[in-house]
C-alpha cells in the first residue's frame, strides 16, 4: 500500500514537469499542454488499479460500514478512482485538479501508520516521537506544495512545476519571503494560512513531547547493566497509595544521598495502570525499576547483588502476611554472596502481620522486623484516649494523605497546618555521657529547640527513657527537630563540646524542687474524651469515659483493647451474633473480659440507638463518650480490590461514622479508620476547595489511616531506631496523655511550660492541641502542632500532648 501511494505521488510530481518542459522544447509561445509520455500514463493507470483493489479489499474485510467510512484511506482511494474515471487517466484537468494532490496526503497517512505500528517498544519512545515529528514536517510541506501547484498555476510567467510550489510553500509559510512571494488565488491564501496555524500549534506541542521524553528517559533498566553504588529492593505487592507514600519518604530531600539510590520493585503481580502512571513521573523513571517475577527467585536475587550496599524491603500482601520460604532462602543466598564480596553489604527490613511474627522473621535472618499491623491497631486504641495522637505520629513520620500527585504541595500544606517537625537520630557522646536523660533533654531544648524523646542503643533497640536513666557511650538520642540541620547541630555539639559530667560529680536526676507545676497537679489531670472545649474554659473530662467500638469482628482487637483496659469502660458492638464469640475471645485473651461488654448492634442501631428492646443490649442504650469505628475486614481486602474501586472498602466505616454523628449527642467524639487516605473526601465537613475539606478530620485526630505504616517501613531504611520508638510509643499507652492546661499556666510561654513539665512532672511535651486561628475554620476544630514556637502564649483552652517518663529499669542504664 505504501509503495502504491509513493508511486502515485511520484507520477503526480513528474506530471507537473512534463507539461512545462515539453512545451519549452517545442518552443511554442502559448505553453499549451502537449501529449504525455506513454510511461507516465501506464504508471498512473497501474496506481489507480491498485487503489481499486485496495478499496475492494477494505469493503470485504471491514468490521462495519461506519468503520469503513471513517477510514481516511478509503475516502482518498474512492476520490482518486472517481477523478481517474472523469479525467480518463489524466492528472491535470479542470474537473479533477483538486483531487489528485490527495495522493500526497495518502502517502503521509500510510507512513504515519507504519511508524505507529512498528515502533512501539518502550525503549524506542524517543526515536518514535522523533520520526513522527520529522514525518509531520515533511508530510505537511509536501502535501501543501501539491495543492499550491494546483491553485497557483502560473509562476514567473510559466506553468508552476512541483519544485516551484515547494519553494513557494516553504518561503511563504515560514514568512521569510512573505510580501515578495504571496499567493494570488483565494484558495492559495487560505491554504497558506492554515499551514502557518498548524505549524504554530502542532509543531511546538510535538517538540515539547519530544523534550519531555528525552529528559525522562531512564537509564538502562537491566540491573545487570545499571549497577549503582546503593540500591534498595522492595519485594511485595504494593498498591498505588502504598507505593506513593513509600516513594515520597524514600526520596525525601532530608535523606541527602537517597536521590542517587536505585529502587527495584519485585512483585508477583503485573504492573497496574495507576502504578504505571505513578512510576511514569520523570523523577521516578530515572530511579525506580519495576520487575514482575518470573522463573526461579534465586536468579532474580543474584542479578541484584552487584551494588556495594543493598537494602531489601519485604512488604508482603495481606493474603500472605509472611515472606515465603523461597524468598527467605533467596535472601540468605544473597547475604552469603555479599559476605564473600567483602565490599558488599545486605540489610533486610520486613513488615510483620503482628507482634508474634517478629521472632519468626528474626530467626529467618531479617535484620529489622516492623510489626506494622500491631502498631496501627495500638495507635487506634490510643487515639481514643489521647485526641490528636495519631495526627502527631503521622506528622513525625511524614506520612500524609493526598488527593492526587498534582495536588501534593497544597494538600500537604493544608494537612500539616503548622506541623513541620520530624524524628531524627542524634549522637549524645561524649558531651552528655553521665548526665540524666532529663538534664540532657532540658539542655537540648534550651540550645536548639529540639525535643529529646527517647534513647536507643547501637543496635537500634529502644530504651524506656525515664527520669533515672543515665546516658552511656553506647546510647544515641531520638529527637523531634525542625530540620535535619538542627539534628546535625545536636550531634556536632555532643561530639565537639567537653563532657558536662566528671567523675567527681554525682549521678542524679535533674532537680525539680523549684518547679511551679508540681507533679501531683499533673497526675491529677485525666484524659480528655470529649471534643474541643469552649474558649477560655478548662474542661475536666470524666474519670472513666465510656467507649463504644464498632467493628465486624474481623479486626485484630487485642492491640486496640490493650491501652483501654483499666482506663475506660469498653463496649464492643458487632453487627451479627456470629461475631460475638470472636470478639469475646479477644477480650478474654487480653485478660479483661470483665471490663469489656460485647453486644450485637447493627448499623440500624447506630441510626436509632434507642430502638432496641433486647435486654442483652441494655448497655448499648448508654450514650458513649467516644465511638471508634474500625474498618475490620476491609483492611484485608484492600489489596485485592481494583484501584479504581478502592473507596468501596471504606464504605461501611464511613456510613457508620455518619450514622454515629447523627445519633449521639454533640459532645461524643467519633473516631474512624480508613483504609484508603483519599476516602476522607467523603467525610464532612465539605468545602468548595478540593483540598481544604481534607484537612480538619486528619489534623484533629478523628480519622486514622493505616497508610502511615507504609511510610514507617521506608523510614526504617534511614532511621533504624524508628521501629523501637514506634513500639515504645504505642505499647506504653499509659505514658501518653492529653492534658488540659492548668489555670496558673495560662499566659505563660510554650518554652516555660515545656520546662516545667520536664522538671516537675518528668513529662515531655510533644505537641500543642489547640483551636485554629480565627477565620480559619469552625471554633470547635482543633489541630495538632508539633512545632510551636518557644514564645507561643498558652491559652486557657489549650491542651498538651505529653509523654510521661517512667523510672528506668535496672537493665537500661
Amino acid at each position: 500500500m505504501i509503495n502504491a501511494a509513493l508511486l502515485a505521488s511520484a507520477v503526480f510530481v513528474a506530471d507537473t514537469y512534463y507539461d512545462d518542459e515539453w512545451a519549452m522544447s517545442r518552443q511554442t509561445a502559448d505553453h499549451s499542454h502537449g501529449p504525455r509520455p506513454h510511461a507516465l500514463h501506464v504508471l498512473l493507470i497501474a496506481s489507480l488499479v491498485y487503489f481499486a483493489l485496495s478499496l475492494l479489499l477494505a469493503l470485504v474485510t471491514a468490521p462495519s460500514l461506519l468503520a469503513l467510512l471513517l477510514d481516511p484511506l478509503v475516502s482518498i482511494d474512492a476520490a482518486l478512482l472517481v477523478a481517474g474515471g472523469i479525467s480518463g487517466g489524466r492528472f491535470r484537468t479542470d474537473a479533477t485538479a483538486m483531487i489528485y494532490p490527495f495522493v500526497l496526503v495518502r502517502a503521509y497517512v500510510c507512513c504515519a501508520r507504519i511508524v505507529s505500528s512498528r515502533m512501539v517498544l518502550a525503549s524506542r519512545h524517543v526515536a518514535r516521537q522523533s520520526v513522527e515529528l520529522y514525518l509531520l514536517l515533511v508530510g505537511l510541506t509536501a502535501a501543501t506544495a501539491g495543492f499550491i501547484q494546483v491553485f497557483e498555476s502560473k509562476y514567473d510567467g510559466r506553468e508552476m512545476a512541483y519544485h516551484d510550489a515547494l519553494f513557494f510553500t516553504v518561503v511563504t509559510a515560514s514568512t521569510v519571503g512573505y510580501g515578495d512571494i504571496v499567493p494570488s488565488s483565494v484558495g492559495g491564501r487560505m491554504l497558506i494560512m492554515v499551514l502557518i496555524v498548524v505549524f504554530i500549534v502542532v509543531v511546538p506541542w510535538e517538540i515539547g513531547r519530544l523534550i519531555e521524553l528525552i529528559s525522562s528517559s531512564p537509564p538502562s533498566l537491566d540491573p545487570l547493566v545499571a549497577a549503582p553504588a546503593v540500591r534498595a529492593v522492595l519485594l511485595g505487592a504494593p498498591s498505588h497509595d502504598a507505593m506513593a507514600d513509600f516513594l515520597d519518604e524514600f526520596y525525601h530531600a532530608d535523606h541527602g544521598t537517597s536521590l542517587a539510590t536505585q529502587l527495584v520493585v519485585l512483585s508477583d503481580l503485573r504492573l497496574s495502570l495507576p502504578l504505571r502512571h505513578l512510576l511514569s513521573d520523570p523523577f521516578y523513571r530515572k530511579r525506580v525499576v519495576f520487575r514482575t517475577l518470573r522463573g526461579p527467585r534465586d536468579d532474580a536475587w543474584a542479578r541484584l547483588a552487584t551494588p556495594a550496599t543493598t537494602t531489601v524491603f519485604l512488604h508482603p500482601s495481606s493474603s500472605a502476611p509472611l515472606a515465603s520460604p523461597a524468598d527467605l532462602d533467596a535472601l540468605t543466598a544473597l547475604r552469603a554472596m555479599a559476605s564473600r564480596r567483602h565490599s558488599a553489604t545486605v540489610r533486610i527490613i520486613a513488615t510483620a502481620a503482628d507482634a508474634a511474627s517478629v521472632p519468626l522473621l528474626h530467626a529467618a535472618g531479617v535484620d529489622l522486623a516492623l510489626p506494622a499491623a500491631h502498631l496501627a491497631w495500638s495507635l487506634y486504641g490510643l487515639s481514643v484516649l489521647v485526641p490528636g495522637v495519631f495526627t502527631l505520629f503521622r506528622n513525625l513520620t511524614r506520612s500524609y494523605a493526598r488527593a492526587s500527585a498534582s495536588a501534593l504541595p497544597s494538600w500537604r500544606a493544608a494537612y500539616l497546618d503548622g506541623a513541620a517537625n520530624e524524628l531524627y537520630a542524634v549522637d549524645l557522646t561524649p558531651h552528655f555521657v553521665g548526665t540524666s536523660f532529663v538534664a540532657a533533654a532540658a539542655a537540648i531544648y534550651a540550645r536548639f529547640g529540639a525535643v529529646l524523646i527517647g534513647v536507643h542503643t547501637d543496635n537500634a533497640a529502644a530504651l524506656d527513657a525515664g527520669v533515672g536513666l543515665v546516658l552511656r557511650p553506647q546510647h544515641r538520642g531520638v529527637v523531634i527537630a525542625h530540620s535535619a540541620a538542627t539534628a546535625h547541630a545536636v550531634s556536632l555539639l555532643a561530639a565537639s563540646a567537653p563532657p558536662v559530667w566528671t567523675d567527681d560529680q554525682p549521678l542524679s536526676p535533674h532537680s525539680s524542687s523549684d518547679s511551679s507545676l508540681a507533679s501531683s497537679e499533673l497526675r491529677s489531670l485525666t484524659i480528655n474524651a470529649h471534643p474541643s472545649p469552649a474558649p477560655d474554659a478548662v474542661v475536666t473530662p470524666p474519670s472513666s469515659p465510656r467507649v463504644a467500638i464498632y467493628t465486624d469482628g474481623g479486626a485484630s482487637l487485642g492491640p486496640v483493647l490493650a491501652p483501654l483496659i483499666g482506663r475506660t469502660t469498653v463496649e464492643l458492638r458487632v453487627p451479627t451474633p456470629k461475631c460475638i464469640d470472636a470478639a469475646a475471645a479477644v477480650a478474654a485473651r487480653v485478660g479483661a473480659a470483665g471490663d469489656v461488654v460485647v453486644v450485637v448492634a447493627p448499623s440500624s442501631d447506630l441510626l436509632c440507638p434507642h430502638s432496641s428492646e433486647d435486654e442483652e443490649n441494655a448497655r448499648s442504650l448508654l450514650q458513649p463518650d467516644v465511638v471508634l469505628v474500625l474498618a475490620g475486614d476491609g483492611r484485608a481486602g484492600a489489596q485485592e480490590v481494583a484501584e479504581e474501586a478502592a473507596y468501596t472498602v471504606d464504605a461501611p466505616g464511613i456510613l457508620a461514622m455518619l450514622a454515629a454523628r447523627s445519633a449521639y449527642r454533640a459532645q461524643t467524639r467519633v473516631v474512624v479508620e480508613l483504609v484508603e487516605p483519599c476516602n476522607i473526601a467523603f467525610l464532612p465537613p465539605y468545602s468548595p476547595s478540593p483540598h481544604a475539606h481534607r484537612s480538619p478530620a486528619f489534623a484533629s485526630g478523628d480519622v486514622v489511616c493505616g497508610r502511615m505504616l507504609d511510610s514507617l517501613l521506608c523510614y526504617a531504611h534511614f532511621f533504624p531506631a524508628i521501629a523501637g520508638v514506634a513500639k515504645t510509643f504505642t505499647d506504653c499507652a499509659s505514658a501518653f496523655d492529653a492534658i488540659a492546661l492548668p489555670p496558673h499556666a495560662v499566659g505563660a510561654s510554650w518554652g516555660s511550660v515545656w520546662r516545667q513539665l520536664l522538671d516537675g512532672a518528668a513529662a515531655v511535651a510533644l505537641a500543642l492541641w489547640r483551636e485554629r486561628a480565627p477565620g480559619r475554620g469552625a471554633p470547635s476544630e482543633r489541630f495538632v502542632y508539633t512545632n510551636p514556637d518557644e514564645g507561643t502564649v498558652m491559652l486557657a483552652s489549650d491542651w498538651i500532648l505529653i509523654r510521661r517518663l517512667r523510672p528506668a529499669t535496672a537493665g537500661t542504664g
